[in-house]
Formats: structure tokens, sequence, C-alpha cells
């Protein structure tokens, strides 16, 4: 039907005028997107514009053309052509505050979405991207070692992230994303940080525009539990697994009760057999699950070597893994078996 289709508009765009056939161009083009073929896709919407160059749906799909095909300056163009020709078009606005925040532009990204949203207060998608584009930027802070900028960072998208909760509370990926931007206080000496967070995250049911200051135990308990509420719209997910599971990890490194330290490992290692169950050919949840089995609370060096191998067996070049392997041999007092490793 697809290829059917295909050969009926080619034959239509051979056989008729440019100016007579711009329909026909323009479903060609969608034709091609269809079928994955973005090249074609570009060409058939050039030609649809040749014809109508103020046309603003052939400027949307040559964007998503130019998009699809990793052409993202060309994009960019395209898009802000369809904008000048349509203010109000949402869909290209949020496009190019998109594909900016996809080439590493963060701040024009940022800002993007910022007019989007003085326009449009309770457009999801804007809000996510938003979130999304402050937690990469806040991240390349974290490696100039600017920390208070990344904690005002963590403080805004959390905010932003309990507004759209508010609206899509059903959104496995909203939580996922509180959750990542919890989890970047790890980094972050423990001395003199408080984190702001909206009550609404803390407590579901709270319509209050209040916020609570928490330090970097509480940060990290609150990232399981984001994480935790996306599994529990998306159980299925091998990587809300793996998140909760290093989440727990990383809440273990932070506490000194050797009891809560085992509870939390012991959770991390059930979190992570849950990922592995799920998608058993992810060569990082096995070496993940090696790292925390390899610990001193749990000490199950046998499952550790287990899992390591299996990570490299899953992935031969798996430079992590094998380091990791040796290093276990290392600690397991086989020095010749180590060599062998590396």
């Amino acid at each position: 039907m697809q290829e059917a289709n295909l050969q009926l508009l080619k034959e239509v765009t051979e056989s008729v005028a440019l100016d007579s056939c711009r329909w026909a161009w323009l479903r060609l083009g969608l034709a091609y997107l269809d079928t994955g073929d973005s090249t074609a896709a570009v060409t058939a919407f050039q030609s649809a514009l040749r014809s109508d160059p103020n046309d603003l749906h052939c400027w949307e799909c040559l964007g998503d053309a130019y998009s699809s095909r990793g052409s993202y300056t060309a994009a960019l163009k395209a898009y802000s052509k369809a904008i000048e020709l349509d203010p109000d078009s949402m869909y290209c606005m949020y496009q190019v505050a998109s594909l900016k925040q996809t080439v590493g532009q963060y701040t024009e990204s940022i800002v993007e979405y910022q007019l989007i949203l003085e326009r449009f207060p309770d457009y999801v998608p804007a809000l996510k991207g938003y979130a999304e584009a402050r937690l990469l930027q806040a991240k390349a802070w974290l490696l100039q070692y600017l920390d208070g900028r990344v904690v005002d960072a963590c403080e805004v998208i959390l905010e932003t992230l309990a507004r759209a909760v508010g609206l899509q509370p059903r959104f496995s990926c909203l939580w996922k994303l509180a959750a990542d931007t919890c989890s970047l206080v790890r980094r972050l000496p423990v001395e003199g940080l408080l984190v702001g967070v909206p009550d609404r995250l803390l407590q579901q049911r709270s319509e209050e525009r209040h916020a609570s200051l928490l330090g970097k135990d509480a940060m990290l308990s609150l990232a399981s539990k984001c994480y935790g509420r996306a599994l529990t719209l998306q159980p299925d997910c091998s990587n809300l697994w793996h998140d909760l599971g290093v989440s727990y990890y990383h809440q273990a490194l932070c506490t000194e009760k050797v009891a809560q330290k085992t509870e939390l490992l012991n959770k991390a290692v059930q979190a992570l057999k849950k990922a592995i169950s799920l998608n058993p050919c992810d060569h990082s949840l096995w070496n993940a699950l090696g790292v925390i089995a390899i610990s001193k609370e749990i000490g199950k060096l046998d499952l550790a070597q287990h899992a390591f191998l299996k990570s490299i067996e899953v992935e031969q070049s798996n430079v992590v893994a094998w380091t990791n392997l040796g290093t276990l041999y290392l600690i397991g007092k086989k020095p010749s078996t180590c060599t062998r490793s590396i």
C-alpha cells in the first residue's frame, strides 16, 4: 500500500506542472518521511516550496525532514521561517527550543522555552524541555565547580517540575527528571548544602506554593522516591529500575550508619536484578550490579564476578567491566587472574 502510494505520487509530480501539484509534492515528502527517507523528503518539500514560498505547513515539514536526517542548523532555519509566517506556531517554537538544546546551546534553548511559557504557561512539553535544558546546563556548571549555580538551578528545575506534575501527574518522564535533578547533589559537598524543594513534590496533595529546605541525604532520598513514583507509572522500564538501584547506592555512600547502609545496598541489588530481568542484554546493568555486589557491606564477590563476566559477554569491548573485573581479582588476592583480565 505504501509503495503504491509513493509510485502514484511520483507519477503525479513527474507529469503535472509544479504550480499545479504542490499538494502532491507535499504528500510525497510526508510519504518519504514515513519510510524514513529524510533526504528524499527534503527534496520533495523544497519542490513544494518553490511553488508557494509562504506555505507554513511546507516549512514545518521541511524542518521535520531536516531534523530527521540530523541537519539541525537547516532545520532551525526552516522552523524560524515558519515562525515568521505564523508567530503563534507553538509547534515550531517548541522545535526551535528543542533543537537548540540538542546541539548544546543550553542558554539559548532556555530563552526559547521561556518565550513559549510566557504565552502558554501550562504547556507541559515546554515545562519539561525547560527543566531538561536547565539540568544539562547545571551538569555543565558542575564540571566547572560552580556549586552555587548548580544549587540554584536545581531549585528552579524542581519548581518547574512541580508545576508540570500538577498538570500531568501521570507522566513518568517528569518524575524521572525530578529524580535526576535530586541525584545531581550527590557530587556536591555536604557542608552547608540546602536545596529548596516545592512542597508539592514532597506532599503530592499539597496545593500551597511553599518550599522546604533539604540537605544532601534528604535530596538523595527524595530522588529514590521520585524514581519509585515513575516506576509505578512505567513498571517494566529497565532503565528506571537501574536508576533506582544507583540512587539507593548513592544514598548508601552518604550514610555512616552500617545497618542503614546495608539495607540501602540490598535494595540497590534487588532493583538492579529487576532491571536485568527486564533487559539482560544491557551490559551497563550487569556492571552496576557487580559494583554494588563488591561493596564491603554486601561482600558477594561471586555475584560481582558473575555480573562483570556477563557484562563482558554482552559487550566484549567493555573497558569499564574489564577494569572492574581486574579490581575484583585484586581484592580476591588473585593477581595472576587479574593480569589476564587486564
